[in-house]
């Protein structure tokens, strides 16, 4: 005869079902809600960097020297906009009164990532007064001058 106890203990295939079906769910939204978080992590890096960029380019105004602004950039020394980020980190045509780099030393560890957002997109530069970064799915657009 079969021994048959009817008080033994565990779980029945629903329950583990269900426990897993749970830990799906919680797992799901602890995921997106992870996502949404790195994304506006990303979004504040690129706006910082933007900063950083448009800042070698134009100078910082906040830097003075004995109450006169101190900073003035690329287009202080060049006398023009860059034609291209690159111009920031290296002289683009052997301009004697070139005074570069530019981009605080920790920004240009590598020599490519200063052209980059943190999606890892190419920010839109040609010289122009906006450098632009598209790499979250919408546009962010650092106005330089006016």
């Amino acid at each position: 005869m079969k021994n048959i106890h009817k008080n033994s203990r565990g779980f029945t295939l629903i329950e583990v079902v269900m426990v897993i079906i749970v830990l799906g769910i919680v797992g799901a939204i602890a995921l997106n809600s992870m996502k949404v978080s790195l994304d506006d992590k990303r979004r504040v890096d690129t706006k910082r960097e933007m900063e950083t960029l448009a800042r070698a380019i134009v100078g910082d105004p906040a830097l003075t020297q004995g109450g006169t602004r101190s900073d003035f950039g690329y287009v202080g020394d060049i006398g023009a906009f860059p034609p291209n980020i690159q111009a920031l980190y290296q002289n683009p045509g052997g301009y004697a009164t070139w005074d570069g780099p530019y981009l605080p030393a920790g920004f240009t560890q590598d020599t490519a990532d200063f052209k980059i957002d943190e999606w890892g997109t190419v920010y839109s530069y040609s010289g122009g007064i906006t450098i632009t970064s598209t790499g979250g799915g919408s546009t962010l657009t650092r106005k330089i001058a006016d």
